[in-house]
Order: structure tokens, then sequence, then C-alpha cells
């Protein structure tokens, strides 16, 4: 994941979101177990150091509807790691030519309605997303996502139209919106962001379930990356699973709350 710019099991994973004990506390990832987090920025790169105990691989580029072309064989990498290998993907607001199309389905949404237009941008990113993962890995889709949210990307100053992207993208990959009648992919979906970061960007919003946190750090010891783990830092109103941090790798390396 490209911090210098600046996604336990199908349910079980809906249950793991609602219930941070410390059992589940970093969910399929083994408590104090390092990974390491790769995209399209380390394409083409022969240096790939073990993936760790897990790894986890970028589906975008950067941004929504992007497309990492390194997905295939930087997910076999991240596959050789003991525990699993996981996804992420990019968001950002409905700017630009690919809110064209985007923001009146699955609701149907009025002009004038930012909050349904951008929760159907976040709603067809993870779609989006989600197809190109499925269609490169031949179906072989990790059951726990991420959504990148950095104030690096495109923004409204509308914050609770911000927040609907994320909410969107997070319905789409996890348990859908009843009220909405729309049905999800059942998969366990996270916030990779900073509690900074997610302010900024949607005023703090508390997400709808309460899910996990993948905290962006750019500090350089296990021992410092722990001290994330506290409940302070957990934005989204979920329990902070994972730490990224730097350990000499050459690539982001992260520690499971």
């Amino acid at each position: 994941m490209n911090r210098r710019a600046m996604a336990v099991i199908a349910l079980v994973a809906a249950f793991a979101l609602l219930t941070p004990t410390s059992t589940l506390a970093a969910g399929s990832y083994a408590t104090t177990s390092i990974g390491h987090d790769v995209s399209w920025p380390n394409c083409g790169s022969t240096t790939l150091p073990a993936a760790g105990d897990f790894g986890i691989v970028g589906v975008t580029a950067g941004r929504a509807f992007s497309q990492n072309s390194c997905l295939g064989p930087e997910y076999a990498w991240a596959a050789l790691s003991p525990s699993h290998a996981s996804l992420y993907m990019n968001l950002n607001a409905p700017v630009g030519s690919t809110a064209q199309g985007n923001t009146s389905a699955p609701r149907a949404c009025s002009k004038k309605d930012k909050l349904c237009q951008s929760y159907d941008y976040g709603w067809n990113s993870a779609n989006a997303a989600y197809g190109y993962a499925y269609n490169t890995l031949s179906g072989n889709v990790a059951t726990t996502w991420w959504l990148d949210v950095e104030t690096s990307n495109s923004w409204l100053s509308n914050l609770a139209a911000n927040a609907q992207v994320v909410q969107g993208a997070l319905d789409f990959l996890g348990t859908g919106n009843a009220a909405y009648k729309l049905i999800g992919k059942g998969l366990s979906v996270g916030v990779y962001s900073t509690k900074s970061m997610w302010s900024t960007i949607t005023g703090g919003y508390r997400t709808v379930p309460s899910v996990p946190v993948w905290y962006a750090t750019a500090v350089t010891t296990q021992g410092t990356a722990s001290l994330y783990c506290a409940s302070a830092y957990a934005f989204t109103g979920g329990p902070v699973w994972l730490v990224q941090f730097i350990d000499g790798s050459g690539i982001d390396a992260d520690y499971a709350c």
C-alpha cells in the first residue's frame, strides 16, 4: 500500500465484525503475527521478500475503478504465506469520468441527492474491484477485504457524502443493506486509514456495522506498531485488527493486534 502518497472467513466474518472479543481481535490474522502488503507500486519487483505470516494485495491501482495489473502474481506471492491472503481496494469520491454511469444504481438517485449518488458510487466501485479480482484470480477471491481511504485521493467537501461512498463499498462486499434490499458478497471487510485522515474525509463516521481497522503508520518497530492496537485508534467504531509499519524489508509490514 502506498503510504508515501499518503479488506474470518465468510460469516463467521459478520459475527467477527460485530463481536470484537480478544479471541477475534485480529480476525483471521493470528495475534502478534507479521505480514506484508503490496500493490501496483511493486509491479515488476523481483526482490519481494517472503510474505510473512500473511499477505495483503491491492486490487486497484491507487484509485477506484482502476486495476492493479500485477494482481495475479502478487496474489500468488501472498498466497505462499502460512496464514492467508487478503485483498484491498482504493476508494475516492464520485468525481471525474468514473462518476458517469456509477451514481444512479443500484439505488435510484435524484440529480440533487449527493448522499444517494455517493452510496451508489461506493457500491459500484467495490463491484468493479470484486469483478476484476474474481476474473483475474479465477474465482479464488479472498474472504477478507480492506477499503483504502486516504486524503491523497479525491474527496468532496461534503463529508457525509464521502462517508456514504465508504458505506456503499462496505455493503457490497459485506452483508448488503436490508433497508435498500441489497445483497452483499458476505465477505469480511474493514477500513485502512488513520484517525486523522478518516476524520478529514468522513467527519469521524461510524460504519454500519462497526467494521475493523487497519491502521496506517510510519513507525519502524513491531513494538511501537502494537501501541496502535488500542481502542483510541479504532476510528470506525470497530476493533483495530492490523497496524502497518516499516520493518526494513523494502515493502510495508503489518502487525496483527
